[in-house]
């Protein structure tokens, strides 16, 4: 079975078209992962006259009636496996309505990707001439579809609208990054906004572009905006330009294409994208990917993003006061260069880690393909909580079974109706390591905790413990560097017998020297999903005490191999450390209850569950 893009255009990455470099580069990812794809295009003309790429394009002629279908697409597509996958790009266009007809009549299944056409934004424009459209032949294109791939929460939206289908898929794309070894711009320079795309006006939102920025200026007068673009609204966006009287401030650099593009994005400083409506804006991407904090609306999809990852503002609606406000914000953060950098930083981050293509393939292919997905979570504590929303989104559309690693998960999150329990477990090189330890007994007992340099970790209350059990040594192993860890104790006072590690490579020798295990997280602001470090701990036959609420309590029993404490309570929690290490007798029955428990979550438990979840599909 194959995939098939079919498009209008020739899937150029080098155009200004956002559509067009999206399925170059989806088609290309999926060629290199051994996925068998091609790209169909219908066009004015059959030239060749795109760069090389890795997968099959075929160009079919466009007719002077938009509705009808080139006869030898017709004959390509008769020609096709009928296994094959078919899949639009775009809405609203007139050859999709013909082709889905002929390919349900023709028993070949489609899936489409709107692209920001059925976001909610879209579908006012041209309200009524749509009304009338839709009801005539979009409507057939849903109904026939057997999937629509929607990138955004508005997209949903829209398509509900106007159609209420359980067949939306929320899936954002992915981006194949370039190398920004030299992305920084020079900072001494005037502060430099740019903007890349179609000059459209009322969609990409450059009437407030224009007059947000002729704002700012009158504040920041050695300021620049760089539009590169062009479009049949290039004389009326001039004349706005000019009725601000900035024409000596906003310079129209008309379309760049290909490393004169790029160039240009890593001059400038700042990129601005308020866009009234938007699928998602490759631009921002590309832009984030020199490392540009980003300005952007919440209309492109794209702004919940900017906002986790700190890459830039996102505003929440294309209004001309709140861009203001914006474009004086960064320019703070801009003369502010460490503040700069640290966003830009953040920005290419962004990039890398949310438009990862292996995942975002995997989920596309789920669908199209028909493969089962499964999902397994870990973690569900995710800020901003509409970044939750679309992670949680895209697993609600795209899975059919979930797998929780703690009860509590389980419990806290009902997603979907096929949800599983499947507990992490100790690697076997972990268990055999840690099995030819011999028990020891140390002549003061020593109490450790692992985990990230961070306030909500309870990092401040191990220090209490210490100073109030002067009697015990502690070490604390963090996630951080020495300097990192000089930074954070500067001004508070360590005890003798606090020990503190930087981050450690292997830590079977801190199990060893220890006696007791605990975790302090605030369950207020971070609740442990799991608690692997506990887990490891028990292996070596140490009792622990952890936070009365989260998944690390389905590994410690309170009262037999550990304890349940609030971390904010010191004294409780010096009391039960007593109660623990005074007394051999007590420590051993709780030293052999915390080993009896880590015997459960073993790779033989996890095989066995595993194909037993999978087998139930």
């Amino acid at each position: 079975m194959g995939i098939v893009h079919l498009i209008l255009g020739k899937a150029n990455p080098e155009k200004m078209n956002g559509v067009n470099k999206v399925v170059y580069n989806i088609a290309t990812k999926q060629a290199e992962n051994k996925g068998n794809v091609e790209v169909w295009g219908v066009s004015e003309n059959t030239e060749i006259n795109y760069p090389e790429r890795t997968f099959i394009t075929k160009i079919f002629k466009k007719k002077r009636n938009p509705f009808s279908i080139p006869e030898d697409l017709k004959k390509e597509i008769l020609a096709a496996d009928q296994a094959t996958v078919f899949h639009f790009h775009g809405g609203w266009i007139p050859i999709f309505a013909s082709l889905s007809k002929f390919l349900k009549k023709n028993n070949y299944r489609y899936v489409i990707t709107p692209h920001g056409a059925y976001n909610s934004i879209a579908m006012k424009k041209s309200k009524y001439v749509k009304k009338i459209y839709f009801k005539i032949f979009e409507k057939k294109v849903i109904e026939n579809a057997s999937k629509i791939h929607c990138i955004g929460e508005s997209e949903i939206e829209g398509l509900n609208s106007v159609f209420p289908t359980s067949k939306g898929v929320l899936i954002t794309y992915g981006y194949d990054r370039i190398n920004t070894s030299n992305y920084c711009s020079n900072l001494k320079e005037p502060i430099i906004f740019g903007f890349v795309g179609r000059l459209d006006i009322h969609t990409k939102g450059l009437d407030i572009l224009i007059e947000s920025f002729a704002a700012f200026s009158r504040k920041k007068p050695n300021s620049k905006l760089w539009i590169v673009g062009d479009g049949a609204e290039k004389n009326d966006l001039i004349h706005t330009i000019k009725s601000y009287n900035i024409s000596d401030k906003v310079e129209l650099l008309g379309s760049k294409f290909g490393e004169e593009k790029n160039n240009l994005i890593k001059r400038m400083h700042i990129f601005v994208h308020p866009s009234r409506n938007e699928g998602l804006p490759v631009s921002v991407i590309e832009a984030a990917d020199f490392g540009k904090p980003c300005i952007v609306t919440r209309n492109t999809n794209i702004g919940h993003l900017v906002e986790k990852y700190d890459a830039g503002i996102c505003i929440p609606t294309p209004d001309p006061t709140l861009l203001t406000h914006s474009f004086i914000t960064i320019s703070e953060v801009w003369e502010h260069q460490k503040k700069y950098i640290a966003m830009s930083e953040n920005a290419i981050q962004m990039v890398e880690e949310a438009f990862d293509w292996k995942k975002i393939l995997d989920d596309i292919a789920g669908k199209i393909k028909g493969c089962k997905v499964i999902y397994h979570i870990h973690e569900t504590s995710i800020k901003p909580a509409i970044f939750k929303n679309l992670l949680f989104g895209i697993a609600k559309f795209t899975a059919h079974k979930i797998v929780f690693v703690s009860e509590f998960l389980l419990r806290q999150e009902s997603l979907i109706n096929n949800q599983v329990l499947l507990y992490n477990v100790l690697e076997h090189d972990f268990v055999e390591k840690a099995d030819q330890f011999q028990n020891h007994k140390n002549t003061v007992p020593v109490v450790l905790m692992i985990c990230s340099l961070k306030i909500y970790k309870g990092v401040n209350e191990f220090l209490q413990l210490a100073q109030q059990n002067s009697q015990y040594i502690f070490k604390l192993v963090v996630n951080a560097s020495e300097q990192e860890i000089l930074d954070y104790f500067r001004m508070k006072e360590i005890p003798k017998n606090l020990k503190i590690y930087p981050t450690q490579v292997d830590t079977h020798i801190f199990y060893h020297e220890a006696d007791l295990v605990v975790n302090l997280s605030h369950h207020d602001l971070w609740v442990e999903t799991f608690g692997l470090t506990i887990l490891e701990g028990m292996r070596y036959r140490l009792p622990a005490i952890v936070p009365p609420i989260g998944g690390v309590t389905e590994l410690v029993k309170n009262g037999e191999n550990g304890f349940w404490v609030n971390s904010k309570n010191i004294n409780e929690l010096s009391e039960k450390i007593n109660y623990i290490l005074k007394d051999r007798i007590i420590y051993q029955s709780f030293s052999d209850a915390a080993y009896a428990k880590s015997l459960m979550f073993s790779e033989e438990y996890f095989e066995k569950e595993s194909i037993h979840i999978i087998s139930s599909l």
